[in-house]
């Protein structure tokens, strides 16, 4: 086990003990949890759509010039390849290394895609007050906790809210269809157990 996974085991079970052995204030949920939940699911894909879009027309203007002429180029190299009656290692070797060098663009991107996503959804969920776990629970609850865990509830609030418009417009959708089913499972359970 390396040095980070040690570090986050150990600091969970100091949470774990102290979430044990302090006598800490509880959250109550909202009793129309499941409208609230789709509600805020519904504002979080138009927020997560509208956020994709503005970072592809930002990513494109950016990084897709190099990775159009990456293209051209592993299109003129194979059409050569193709054409050639006996093998050339020189030619199989720079379309070997123009495939690499694309690869590694592309997972450049996706890297810088995803970084912008998770720092642009921090800052709605931080600045903007888009939040999730504030919204699923009563404000009263809320109201009773101590500073310190009010705090922390607001900052795993705006990093798990960050994290979720990070995962994109996709993500959310799958997470919509998993209570959806779940909400009919349930609703099928209660109409066969009152027969």
């Amino acid at each position: 086990m390396n040095t980070f996974k040690k570090a986050l085991l150990v600091f969970l079970i100091i949470i774990v003990v102290l979430g044990s052995v302090l006598s800490l204030s509880t959250v109550e949920f909202r009793k129309d949890l499941g409208a609230t939940v789709t509600g805020l699911l519904l504002a979080f894909i138009t927020v997560t759509v509208l956020m994709e879009r503005a970072l592809d027309v930002f990513l494109t203007t950016w990084r897709a010039e190099r990775s159009e002429e990456m293209d051209e180029q592993l299109t003129a190299l194979n059409q050569q390849a193709a054409k050639q009656d006996e093998e050339h290692p020189e030619q199989l070797l720079k379309l070997e290394n123009l495939r690499k060098e694309k690869r590694q663009y592309r997972a450049k991107t996706r890297i810088i895609a995803m970084w912008s996503s998770l720092c642009i959804g921090i800052i709605l969920s931080g600045l903007a007050g888009l939040r999730t776990l504030e919204h699923l629970v009563t404000q009263q609850s809320l109201a009773q906790l101590e500073d310190m865990q009010l705090f922390i509830f607001k900052a795993f609030d705006i990093f798990l809210t960050g994290g979720l418009i990070a995962g994109g417009s996709d993500g959310i959708h799958k997470v919509m269809e998993m209570l959806r089913q779940f909400f009919e499972t349930g609703t099928q359970r209660l109409k066969y157990s009152k027969k």
